[in-house]
């Protein structure tokens, strides 16, 4: 299962990207596009560095995913009916796709 464009442009508008460390209303310290394995108070990154914790973030998401609800990648499909899918074969139908798509308030705001 792999992320479509349209999930990053989600995360860009709803999450920001923020290149110092700064604790959300969690009391999480955050850094990036929403990154908040290993940061610190201090830390500092290059937007280069936070688009790779961001694809890096979305990889692990991926996985976990596809292996919570047992489906395979291989044929390319969408994890949502609306985006076109990357593959010529045709996609068997999955749970997800019959989900409704409603989008979750980011749990730390970047603003």
């Amino acid at each position: 299962m792999k992320a479509s464009k349209s999930a990053y442009v989600l995360i860009h508008t709803f999450e920001g990207c923020r290149l110092h460390a700064y604790k959300c209303p969690a009391g999480v310290w955050t850094i990036g596009w929403g990154h908040t394995a290993g940061v610190y108070e201090g830390m500092t990154i290059t937007r280069e560095q936070a688009n790779e914790f961001l694809d890096q973030d979305i990889r692990i998401f991926e996985d976990n995913l596809s292996f919570a609800l047992g489906l395979d990648d291989s044929a390319g499909c969408p994890t949502d009916s609306r985006s076109p899918s990357i593959s010529s074969t045709p996609c068997s139908p999955s749970p997800i796709t019959s989900a409704p798509a409603t989008l979750p308030a980011p749990p730390c705001s970047a603003r």
